[in-house]
């Protein structure tokens, strides 16, 4: 991979589940948070870089840590999930994937977070 820094890409439903939280009463004011945590992440070269490590805890700018799914991992899927760690955004989750061929991240899925 050598210098190239990975590109960040909005998958194909990202944009959906921000459709779903922007109609619900209860989660539409985090919205315009979470696109601009995402854009935050994706100007910055650390930020990327701290991505692609199976495990990133406490970044600071912007703050999220970043962990491997291990299931999917193990059967040969480059599958993470990235999570803010501002209080407002942290029952949030981002899930994306890592493509060896470009070299470039794509933001799957934005879900909230259950409880255990």
């Amino acid at each position: 991979m050598g210098d190239i820094v990975p590109c960040i890409y909005d998958g194909d439903h990202l944009n959906d589940d921000l459709n779903i939280l922007r109609n619900n009463p209860a989660t539409k004011r985090d919205v315009a948070l979470l696109t601009a945590f995402l854009d935050e992440v994706a100007s910055s070269e650390d930020a990327r870089w701290q991505l692609l490590r199976r495990s990133a805890e406490n970044f600071v700018s912007p703050y999220f840590n970043c962990r491997a799914i291990e299931c999917f991992q193990d059967d040969g899927f480059n599958l993470y999930r990235l999570r803010p760690l501002t209080s407002r955004l942290q029952k949030y989750r981002i899930i994306y994937a890592f493509d060896t061929n470009d070299a470039s991240l794509h933001l799957l899925a934005v879900i909230v977070a259950v409880k255990d």
